[in-house]
């Protein structure tokens, strides 16, 4: 299960669609988190300003934080992982 709150990031500027299902991603390379949509297929970059995404169809691009060619994206699973700067988008448990 997602540990994004559908509403919450939406409300903030996440823009996405009916079937849209957030999960926090850290990047396997350099550690960077960032929020992905996995029915419209962006990746949200900035917590603090959510026009900062990309569209995240080719998963061999480069990363887009540090650029390396070897990295994929792991599921943050535990609201204890969840960075501070992106606290304001998880459920609240």
């Amino acid at each position: 299960m997602s540990l994004i709150d559908k509403y919450k990031f939406e409300h903030r500027g996440g823009y996405g669609c009916s079937n849209s299902d957030y999960d926090l991603c850290r990047t396997s390379c350099c550690g960077a988190y960032c929020v992905h949509d996995n029915e419209l297929l962006d990746l949200y970059l900035d917590p603090a300003d959510l026009t900062k995404k990309i569209e995240f169809i080719n998963p061999a691009a480069s990363c887009p934080f540090c650029g390396s060619q070897k990295w994929k994206l792991e599921d943050v699973m535990s609201l204890t992982e969840v960075p501070a700067d992106w606290k304001w988008a998880a459920y609240e448990r």
